[in-house]
């Protein structure tokens, strides 16, 4: 009589039919196999391009991502892997295992493995979605984003036959490729803000599964990734019920003074506006409280960048009634403008005079050996604290164990406040009183023998050399190496549009690098348009280039600004005619 002997079934892993999703899913089950999975296992490959033509082989993620789901469904495997950033936001999956995280930024992959500063004006950069091309467009307004579609090897062919300059994918499917030869930058997570969750791979169960399974599932799950995955799936998902709009979240841990924080960044990316916002939270180490700490971080998040994002202000109003009154949308602190523009019945006229070129990688190597050796660095803008700290990033440090060893003097509060979110120490000197007296508590006046102290302040191309030359009176050596440059933006269709009713009939120039890329984009304005310009070293430029400066303001606050720019023009209501 023949026996037969029942053999345990094999776990049956779902995931997609491409190469690198059968690498993925080969390694959960390696992960499984080594915490115990003793019954074998087998791939069940789902939407692989096939003779029977399944249309989801030649599908984007979400249909891939869904066929995949339905053969769970089905019985047709036990658990599917999927990439995390490709679940609908509007399921709630039955997730086994979160594995550990993969590298979640973007990397862009160019011919001649060029950086993105190196690219060539107007150089084509294919992306698959809003959120890289909007992000793309805030670090080089010239480039041209085409949308490309297709497997990796398919884009790749775009770049070699010449019709793509570079294109932008996520580090990870860059890795798993076999490509990172053929990377020019990687982006930091601060300069590009990637989908929801990209790098994790979950593990999505089916019905009925054993719960053996279920523990070695649990076992495979990486804790720090599973938290992070939480609270990104959580804002994209509370987002998602409040806009159309492209959203990007990703989330960092970091030990600081022996204290674990989360810090959660995201970016929602309308039609012609970006909003960005970060916010962080100490961790307990209990994983419960962490979880429910997390989750308010999230509710936080949507409800303050939610309601914002249906509506973005238009680049350039209509024109209406009363005066117009143009300013460097892209100088920092430039946002204020606008709101109180419009507050006194004014239009408001935002441009983009300028762009930012940042130094490259090995500049701001030299830049941190510097500041190493400084009993001082200086700290005058927000845009340096983010230079410096996507530099650190990048480095594979954080910029206040950079800065610890140093002293560090912040100028003024919105310096002090970027520097705070990055946790460096450091002494405020008030940017509106910046002078000898206020400095000297930061930098002690040498009049001593020897060697003088140094001090590095790093800085713009465009900044005020009165801050050096304070510091050199206190008998400091003082080394300003540049981190970036403001220059002319390029005169595309936003620059054209904003002169569309002609020159306006005021213009407000807040940096120096506004007032020479006014000259530069322009030329010199005509007579009748009262031209404001704020900073005794902005106010020198302006007359060196022979233009007309009708109003020097004493202050840079924006709401002084404005109404001091207005005080002597009235606007006349029924005929649009000024008064002066």
């Amino acid at each position: 009589m023949t026996q037969f002997i029942e053999l345990d079934p094999v776990l049956r892993i779902g995931t997609r039919g491409s190469a690198i999703a059968l690498r993925q899913a080969s390694g959960v089950a390696q992960a499984l196999v080594r915490k115990g999975l003793s019954c074998g296992y087998t791939i069940v490959p789902v939407g692989q391009q096939s003779a029977g033509g399944d249309p989801s082989a030649f599908a984007g993620g979400s249909l891939q991502t869904a066929a995949l789901r339905s053969a769970l469904a089905q019985g047709r495997c036990d658990v599917a892997v999927h990439f995390a950033k490709d679940l609908p936001v509007d399921i709630e999956p039955a997730i086994g295992a979160v594995m550990a995280r993969h590298d979640p930024r973007e990397a862009l992959v160019s011919a001649g493995c060029l950086s993105l500063a190196e690219l060539p004006y107007g150089a084509r950069v294919g992306v698959p979605e809003g959120v890289r091309r909007l992000q793309l467009l805030g670090l080089r307004e010239d480039l041209t984003i085409v949308t490309v579609r297709g497997s990796v090897s398919d884009r790749l062919a775009l770049i070699d036959d010449g019709r793509l300059d570079a294109i932008v994918l996520s580090h990870a499917v860059v890795v798993a490729s076999g490509v990172e030869d053929r990377i020019g930058e990687l982006f930091s997570l601060a300069a590009m803000i990637p989908t929801a969750a990209q790098g994790i791979t979950v593990v999505e169960v089916g019905a009925g599964v054993d719960p053996s399974v279920m523990d070695l599932l649990r076992a495979v799950t990486d804790p720090d990734t599973a938290l992070r995955w939480s609270v990104e799936r959580a804002v994209q998902v509370g987002l998602s019920r409040q806009t159309t709009d492209a959203v990007g979240v990703v989330s960092d841990l970091a030990t600081v003074d022996q204290t674990r924080r989360l810090r959660v960044r995201v970016v929602v990316c309308g039609s012609s506006e970006m909003i960005r916002d970060e916010q962080s939270i100490q961790l307990s180490g209990d994983a419960d409280q962490d979880h429910r700490a997390s989750s308010q971080l999230a509710e936080r998040l949507v409800s303050e960048v939610g309601p914002r994002s249906p509506a973005p202000a238009p680049t350039v109003p209509s024109r209406g009634p009363g005066l117009r009154v143009m300013y460097d949308a892209s100088a920092v602190g430039a946002g204020e403008y606008f709101d109180q523009i419009q507050a006194r019945g004014a239009t408001a006229v935002p441009v983009e005079l300028t762009q930012t070129q940042y130094a490259d990688q090995e500049q701001l190597d030299t830049v941190f050996e510097q500041m190493a050796r400084a009993d001082c660095v200086g700290i005058a803008s927000p845009l340096v604290v983010e230079v410096l700290a996507e530099h650190a990033e990048l480095r594979g440090v954080t910029l206040d164990s950079v800065l610890e060893p140093v002293r560090v003097g912040a100028i003024g509060s919105a310096t002090a406040a970027a520097l705070a979110r990055q946790y460096v120490s450091f002494e405020v000197v008030p940017a509106t009183a910046v002078s000898i007296t206020t400095l000297e508590p930061v930098w002690p006046r040498f009049d001593g023998d020897g060697p003088r102290p140094v001090t590095v302040i790093p800085s713009s191309s465009n900044s005020s050399p009165a801050l050096s030359r304070m510091l050199g009176d206190l008998g400091w050596q003082v080394e300003a190496p540049v981190v970036y440059t403001r220059v002319p933006a390029e005169c595309g269709p936003q620059q054209q549009q904003a002169m569309a009713d002609g020159w306006p009939d005021v213009i407000i120039l807040s940096t120096r690098s506004s007032v020479q890329a006014l000259e530069a984009l322009y030329g010199l304005p005509p007579d009748g348009v009262k031209v404001v310009v704020v900073g005794k070293y902005a106010v020198q430029d302006a007359i060196d280039l022979g233009m007309r400066v009708d109003l020097a303001p004493m202050t840079s606050r924006a709401p002084d600004v404005v109404r001091l720019s207005l005080a002597d023009r009235a606007a006349d209501s029924d005929t649009g005619t000024v008064a002066v």
